[in-house]
């Protein structure tokens, strides 16, 4: 509602896109567009997940890797649990399909 100097709407818009851009990234990589936010605690919970994992996600970044690739990557370093629970889940409901094909899947941990 106050008039700006040219110079000081390019600053205003460039502070601006920064946030634009990690709600994008948010919604469409990290999944806000999944949920449905009812109260100012839970988009307070959800927004700071978000940078967590954004944050994680860019501290693993290396030349030419899509975001995608990044937050792949810190997720197999930082929780490695997680992802081979995701891993032998989708070999699990591919179980069928893998026996079909004359594979048998065994897996166990070892504690040592």
């Amino acid at each position: 509602s106050e008039l700006l100097e040219g110079d000081e709407v390019v600053a205003e818009g460039k502070a601006r896109w920064n946030e634009e851009s990690f709600f994008k990234e948010g919604k469409h990589q990290f999944g806000l567009a999944q949920f449905a936010l009812r109260t100012a605690l839970g988009l307070d919970r959800w927004v700071l997940l978000v940078f967590l994992a954004w944050t994680l996600a860019i501290l693993h970044r290396e030349m030419g890797m899509t975001l995608e690739a990044c937050a792949a990557l810190a997720l197999m370093t930082v929780m490695p649990g997680v992802y081979l629970n995701r891993l032998l889940r989708t070999f699990s409901k591919n179980e069928e399909f893998l026996r079909q094909h004359g594979y048998s899947l065994r897996y166990a941990r070892c504690n040592s």
